[in-house]
């Protein structure tokens, strides 16, 4: 698939402050390595799990996305909290792409398809002003029931605020436990480290499972399924099978296909917490 209009993603204008505070978590990441403690990597691991795959993966793109399952207000808020954390957009910026990117896949106005370069897919789209992504009209076309939630509103405009206060949390934390030592490994990985992981995470997913793998369905886009980052995406990989049927809880589809995260819903199921996941259509 060819864009109409070759080169017009790299155009447009440029983020300086995107760009240098990449360049700024990955200094941070690399200073991280000397200040190697277990409890900040557990800190780390623990925090990841639930910012990266409750946050970003069920929270923002499963429930707030494609609203592919039910859950209280209180859990729908604590789930767009968490994603917020991760600091990779507020709610409505981050649904507002991915709804973008669902509409348009491979075609002239997805933010990051591989059709523009795979640098671009993997992280230059980020550093380049996409006008249509920050336009009230097209967020409230795109995102308006989250438009219409004061919460959300109120996480998209303070999720600056909001993740400096768990760094500094972190710092304060591990002053307490063990002093200006642990205080900076605490920061860097449970804050650095985690954000710059998660963000990779996200931007190695958009680009590959667009380039790499294999099909199930015959969608008009280029998805694909990448089975072996099972173990970093817990089911988020199965690319092919989301676009299929977005609004699926699961997107396993074959015996050897893992979905973790729809594993995890379940089990909120049993315990209440959620209900209502949306099976795949039949036609698929």
């Amino acid at each position: 698939m060819k864009r109409l209009v070759p080169g017009y993603a790299w155009s447009r204008p440029f983020i300086w402050k995107n760009a240098i505070g990449i360049v700024l978590f990955h200094i941070a990441a690399a200073v991280a390595l000397l200040h190697f403690t277990w409890t900040a990597f557990f800190v780390f691991l623990g925090l990841s799990f639930l910012t990266a795959q409750i946050g970003i993966s069920l929270g923002f793109h499963r429930l707030l996305c494609h609203r592919s399952f039910q859950a209280h207000r209180f859990m729908v808020r604590a789930f767009a909290t968490l994603g917020t954390l991760a600091l990779q957009a507020g709610p409505i910026t981050w649904v507002t792409i991915h709804r973008l990117h669902h509409q348009r896949a491979d075609h002239d106005g997805d933010p990051h398809s591989p059709n523009d370069g795979r640098s671009w897919a993997y992280v230059i789209w980020t550093m380049f002003k996409q006008q249509e992504v920050f336009d009230e009209e097209t967020r409230q076309r795109a995102a308006r029931d989250l438009c219409a939630d004061p919460v959300m509103v109120f996480l998209e405009r303070h999720r600056m605020a909001l993740n400096a206060a768990v760094a500094l949390a972190l710092f304060g934390i591990g002053a307490a436990l063990g002093g200006m030592p642990m205080a900076i490994s605490l920061f860097l990985w449970g804050f650095c480290v985690r954000i710059l992981y998660g963000w990779h995470l996200a931007f190695f997913a958009n680009m590959a499972t667009h380039i790499w793998g294999y099909r199930n369905f015959q969608t008009p886009d280029n998805s694909r399924n990448l089975g072996w980052l099972f173990p970093f995406l817990w089911g988020d990989g199965l690319h092919n099978n989301h676009h299929a049927d977005p609004r699926s809880a699961s997107y396993a589809c074959r015996r050897f296909e893992l979905d973790a995260l729809h594993w995890v819903l379940l089990g909120m199921q049993r315990m209440g917490l959620i209900w209502g996941l949306a099976a795949r259509s039949a036609s698929r």
